[in-house]
């Protein structure tokens, strides 16, 4: 990610937590903090789903050395390869972890406020039976600022744990 926007991250924080579903909406804090989004569909041994989101002010500063300071489909498109270098990561050093084959679809990219995408997303979750969602938190930092970013993982048919067990 340091060489598409020409800026050398470090990882100050990585922590992995378990959620209930009713959470989501105020995982950044305030639930009117708008947001991008890269959403991904995980196929392989792995099935599920992955969720990047940043909030849109750190976002667009990040973009900026890229597309310059729109917000169109170049901007989108930046979102979706951040997302996919990130997910990517996270699903490689999972796959390899547990021996198992991972893949990432193309990514979506929304930009909404925190509290209804990630309301929307809780919906759908608590009505498919999932009641709890692993988070990755991420932080990255370089000179200029920082890059907050949460990693949703939702696994379609087990749990963390079950996941931690099989190893």
């Amino acid at each position: 990610m340091s060489e598409l926007v020409e800026k050398r991250f470090k990882i100050t924080e990585v922590s992995m937590t378990q959620h209930e579903a009713e959470e989501l909406p105020n995982l950044l804090g305030d639930a009117s903090t708008p947001v991008c989004a890269s959403f991904f569909q995980v196929r392989g041994e792995l099935p599920g789903f992955l969720l990047l989101v940043m909030p849109v002010h750190e976002v667009a500063a990040l973009l900026e050395p890229l597309v310059g300071q729109g917000e169109g489909e170049m901007a989108d498109s930046a979102i979706g390869e951040i997302g996919n270098i990130v997910g990517s990561a996270f699903l490689n050093h999972i796959a390899d972890h547990y021996h198992i084959y991972a893949a990432p679809t193309p990514p979506q990219v929304f930009r909404d406020m925190i509290g209804a995408l990630m309301g929307s997303l809780a919906a759908v979750l608590v009505s498919g039976g999932k009641l709890e969602v692993p988070v990755v938190r991420t932080q990255l930092t370089q000179n200029e600022g920082v890059l907050s970013a949460f990693l949703l993982w939702i696994p379609e048919s087990f749990s963390l744990d079950e996941l931690r067990q099989s190893k």
